[in-house]
């Protein structure tokens, strides 16, 4: 039986410490990423809706971004709609804003594109949120009824169970 020392012990202890730091750091980077895509997608969409832009100048822009920021990632044309839709599905949805930046961008992406149902995406941001104390089921704010999700809801998953 090997006995831990007192040094061993300190050591465990700030390992711990440096992992929930690190955790910390990557749901703040993850926060502002979110906040950045749904303000991107709102100026996009106010500027389609107006007839400022068409289609055409979000491809315009996405080469104006990779042009301008070199080696930066996901900005393509493909990703602004994106951005675009995830402001507009949610826009004034108070319910369900708490629940998204505690996703990442894949995970909230997964989740829009699983259902075009408003209940069936509140469950799945339920049953997605890791943290507790802010889920808006378990507080009451969001009471998502009871409903089957489609078969093909989640390839390789139970479609009752969603986990990733």
């Amino acid at each position: 039986m090997s006995m831990k020392t007192p040094a061993a012990e300190s050591f465990g202890e700030i390992t711990k410490l440096i992992e929930a730091a690190r955790q910390k750091a990557f749901q703040a980077v993850n926060t502002v990423l979110i906040d950045l895509y749904w303000h991107v997608g709102k100026i996009i969409s106010h500027k389609v809706k107006s007839a400022e832009w068409g289609d055409g100048v979000v491809a315009q822009l996405a080469a104006h971004i990779a042009q301008t920021q070199p080696g930066l990632r996901g900005f393509t044309r493909r990703n602004l709609f994106r951005m675009r839709q995830f402001y507009e599905t949610y826009q004034g949805d108070e319910k369900v804003s708490a629940l998204l930046t505690q996703l990442s961008w894949t995970n909230n992406l997964i989740i829009l594109s699983q259902s075009k149902r408003q209940e069936v995406r509140d469950l799945m941001y339920c049953t997605f949120s890791r943290n507790a104390s802010q889920n808006p089921c378990l507080s009451g704010l969001l009471k998502p009824q009871s409903v089957p999700m489609d078969k093909n809801c989640c390839p390789g998953k139970d479609p009752y169970l969603v986990e990733f």
